[in-house]
This record gives C-alpha cells, structure tokens and sequence, in this order.
C-alpha cells in the first residue's frame, strides 16, 4: 500500500492508549490485595498481557472483559513450579521478581526475544543477600528462597524499576525493612508512579534522607474500579504536533495531575511558547510564539524524539520586513556506557584416557568493572593577573586526558583542568588569561593495588565561576565525573586439542595402584598422569563430587583403565 503525506500543520482530537507503565503496577497492586479489582485499561498491549499471565501463574485470578481486567488477588501460591512467561517484557520481569520472593514462591521466569540480554543486577544480588536463590538457563530464570525483612541497598542510577520491585515487596514482609538509594536517582517520575500507586492501596512509605523505611506486615487495598490514565510518552508526539498548529490538537485520557514523569512535556511546551489549554475535555496545544529553550532531557528521555522534531519545524525565516523571526534550538546529549557481565566457560586443561594428548594454548583477554563513577568534585585556584584591571568577561574550562595513579597506596583519577578567561583589559582590548588546576578523585580504598585498572570517564564543567579581584584571577570549578574504572585480565587456556597415538594397554598383572597424594594436589593433575578420569577417582576413593583438591595428605586408589 503506498501512502502519500504531504506538509502542513495537522489539527483535530485524540485519545491516548493507556499507560503501561501504570497498568503495570496497578495490576500488581491488586494482585497483592485481599479484595477483587477491576483495573479499566484502554488498550491492553504484549507487556501488561505478560504481567497480568505472570501474576495468574502466581495464584490470581484475572480475567479481561471489555477492555477491563478483573483481578482477584493471590489467596495462595499454587504447589510446584510456578511458569512465568514474561515475553519481552523488562518492567514484568523486574517488577516481580522480589514479588515472587516476597510470596516464596518458586518460579521460573521465561524470557523471550532479548531480554535475557537485559541486566538484572545490582538487583538480583540484593534479593540473593535477602534470601533468594537464582540459576540462569539460557532465556529462563530459576528463583526460589523466600525474602527476608531487613535493609536493602540500591544505587538510583542505574534503574528506577529496581527501586520499584522492592517497594513492592518489601510491605508484604512480615516486618519491616529499610531501602537505602545511593547516588543521584535517575527518571523519578516512574518511582512517583510506584509511590502513588502504593498510596491508592493503602501502603504506607516513610521517606528518609537516604531512601526509605518500610513498615512490614501491610495489606494492600486499592479501590473496587481503577483506572490506567493515558500515557503521557505516547502523548508528546501529538501535543507537539499541536504546537505547529493554529487549530491546534485535542488529547484525551491524560490527568492533568498525573505522576508520569513525561508529564513534563506541557511546561516545555510551555516554555517554549506554545499555547496548552487544560479542561475537563482533554488538554489542547495550539502554536504560539515559538522560541528557544533550556531543556534537561535527563528526566524525561521519551520526550526526545518529540522534541527534536518540533525542534526541527521550528527552524527561523526571515519575514518581509527583514527582521528574524525566532528560532527554536533544542540540544540533547545522550551518553551511554554500559557493561554486563559474563560467565564464560573456558577449558583451562584437557587429557584423553585413551591417546596421547597436543594442547595449543590460547590467550584470553577480559575486562571487568571494579567501580562505577558519578562525582563531583571543585577545584579552586588563583594566579596574577597581567593587567589588575581587566575585567572578566566570559570563561570555559577544558581537560586533558584522564589517567590513573596511586599515592601512599591509594588510587587516584588525576587530569589536568584549563580555565580559560576572556578579560578587557584597562586599554578596551581583549585578551586571553588561562590557569591550569589539578584535578584528583580518590578512588575506593579496596581497589586491588595490583590490577591493571584503566578509566574509562570522562569529565563534564557543572559550574565555573571567574573573578577578577586584587589583581588575581579567582577560579572555582565544579566538574562531574561519569564513567567507570575497568581491569584488564588475562587468562592462558586451551585453544585446541590434538589426539595422538593410543596409550598402551593397562598392564593385566597389575590390580593395584595407588597414589601417595599431598596436601595441595589437584585430583585433575593426578587424574591425568595416570589417564583416568577425575570421576573415576571420585568414585574409587569416596570423594565428594566437586572435589578439586586435596586438604591432607593422603592414599588413592589409581582404578584401572
């Protein structure tokens, strides 16, 4: 089918599909309830579909009709093995796995498409801490372990759905718990969600300056009806769209007091001198008197693409008279680093029980995390200046490469830090003053003095102020430093194995060997010098499976080949 668009401003109403974000969490909302539920749902998509399976899996009863799902909550957790397909559906599979703890249900999650790709920690490491178990298989998830009342520690950083998952749970306890955030919290909109959706059924949260604390023991009661209001993220292609628009677009399904983080896309718009008209109708944007504006898309990532291409429309003319009419400039900058780890398994020896053995060693090379970076840190300086009566203009700072060292046995970030100053002089001319500072970050104490770290960050001005003061040159500079330090290792492993001639034959007048083992020895080592297997050694001598290596000294028995 061939489809012709043609330019120009659009204009009429839409209604908005309902929010997934906030289906998720009322549909658990109520599954943790004592009451039925009917959660009203404009538009049911794969992901809360999978929720909603999930959570029947669980022991609910839920059941779709006419664009509602009617929940009745988990009474028990069915015997066995619970079968939780999650699809492709991240906020399912993270919001429930303290859930499935906090119910001590055994479970395994099934995970399509690539979200076994998808990181799990530092969460899944908290919950092993609380009393979980976890075996990964290929795309399912065992878990099984009932979690503990305690405190628990997250980083806010890194996903604002793990902060939810425990909040979730850890009411359900049966006492009471502390969640500790470190670090600057990333999209706190979607924790507001979690929070207001708690608030709706009853579920108290004490803030504190580090987190929370949580009472245990809590009953969950949402009200009979609920509804999942419009999604703001879907919403922000067509209220920008309005902002094009004389007419002007009319959308529908949206709380003006919603706790959507992409809510704040109308104070954009906003300030960037659209019209937006809220009413009991629906919320209208029409075009104003387009002009540029600061926006901090950190909060808000899905109103980017929006955005920017309302960014794009807005692009300046010149108009009859000759004068410029605004322009719209809006700047995004997006840094992504990320590291998930891996359980390789390698071959780091071999022998055959039957033929001489050729090992082609093969070098392995691997990196791994030893610490996440997001600080800040100032820098103060002060130097002379040429001329004692210049006055400071303007000021930027650069840096050099970043490196590592260690002093009195401790770690640092070291780089060198140049402000440079645009100053008038006493003559009305303009010149240049520059002064170098040095930049030093302190790493954590227990970062191994023996590894070969590398940093890889970088570093970012959040403030710079300039002073020109008794003829010196005051600087103060705030830099943020984001990134991460990494290790190199290397590891000396089997490439390839080479059969060779065929040992000779056991010979038939010996029934006996035995081994006159020491502490220390490997059970491979002697496995292999007398070409059997490590499980026949096990066996002969009564050895725990898993045996590596030997405590004490100590006779075997060599069985025959």
């Amino acid at each position: 089918m061939n489809q012709t668009i043609s330019p120009g401003a659009r204009t009429g109403s839409v209604r908005i599909p309902a929010s997934k974000s906030q289906a998720h969490r009322l549909l658990i909302c109520a599954a943790l309830g004592k009451a039925p539920v009917t959660v009203r749902c404009d538009g049911l998509n794969a992901d809360i579909l999978a929720t909603a399976t999930c959570l029947r899996a669980l022991g609910a009863n839920i059941a779709e009709q006419n664009g509602a799902l009617h929940v009745e909550p988990i009474k028990a957790v069915p015997d066995g093995l619970c079968v939780l397909p999650c699809g492709e559906s991240g906020s399912t599979l993270r919001f429930l796995l303290p859930v499935v703890g906090a119910l001590g249900a055994d479970a395994v999650f099934l995970r399509e498409g690539r979200l076994p790709e998808r990181p799990l920690e530092p969460l899944l490491s908290e919950l092993v801490r609380g009393g979980m178990m976890f075996r990964s298989e290929g795309g399912k998830l065992f878990c099984s372990g009932k979690l503990a009342p305690g405190e628990y520690t997250l980083p806010g950083n890194i996903s604002s759905q793990y902060i939810s998952a425990l909040l979730f749970a850890l009411p359900r306890l049966a006492g009471n718990s502390a969640l500790t955030i470190t670090g600057a919290r990333e999209s706190e909109g979607y924790i507001a969600m979690t929070e207001n959706a708690l608030a709706q059924s009853g579920v108290r949260l004490f803030k504190t300056d580090s987190g929370y604390d949580i009472p245990g023991g809590q009953t969950y009661a949402l009200p009979a009806a609920v509804k999942v209001e419009g999604d703001y993220s879907s919403a922000a292609f067509f209220l920008c769209m309005g902002a094009l628009s004389r007419a002007g677009i009319t959308v529908s399904g949206l709380r003006a007091d919603s706790a959507q983080g992409d809510r704040a896309v109308l104070d954009i718009l906003r300030a960037m001198g659209a019209c937006v008209e809220e009413a009991a109708a629906g919320i209208t944007v029409r075009r104003g008197t387009l002009h540029g504006a600061v926006i901090d898309a950190a909060p808000v990532p899905d109103l980017i693409p929006a955005l920017c291409a309302l960014a794009a429309a807005a692009e300046g003319e010149t108009t009859e008279d000759g004068s410029a009419s605004t322009t719209l400039t809006a700047t995004a900058m997006l840094r992504l680093s990320g590291w998930r780890p891996y359980q390789l398994q390698c071959v780091a020896d071999a022998f055959s029980t039957r033929f001489e053995t050729t090992l082609t060693p093969q070098t392995l090379a691997t990196e791994s995390l030893l610490c996440a970076l997001d600080e800040t840190t100032v820098l103060r300086g002060s130097g002379p200046l040429p001329d004692a009566g210049a006055h400071i203009l303007a000021c930027f700072a650069s840096f050099g490469p970043v490196s590592l060292t260690r002093q009195e046995g401790r770690a640092f970030l070291a780089a060198r830090a140049v402000v440079s100053a645009f100053a008038e002089n006493t003559l009305g001319e303009m010149e240049c003053y520059e002064k170098a500072l040095d930049y030093a970050l302190p790493l954590p104490a227990d970062l191994p003095p023996d590894t070969d770290a590398y940093p890889e960050c970088w570093l970012s001005v959040q403030d710079l102020q300039c002073a020109s003061a008794g003829g010196a040159l005051d600087v103060s500079l705030t830099v943020r430093t984001e990134g991460a330090v990494l290790a190199r290792q290397t590891a000396s492993l089997v490439g390839a194995v080479e059969l060779g001639d065929p040992l000779a034959p056991a010979d038939p007048e010996v029934s006996l060997r035995i081994c006159y083992a020491q502490p220390g020895e490997e059970l491979f080592a002697i496995a292999r010098r007398y070409h059997v297997s490590p499980g026949q050694m096990l066996a002969a001598n009564d050895l725990p499976d898993g045996t590596a290596r030997l405590d004490e000294a100590r006779r075997l028995l060599v069985p025959g080949v």
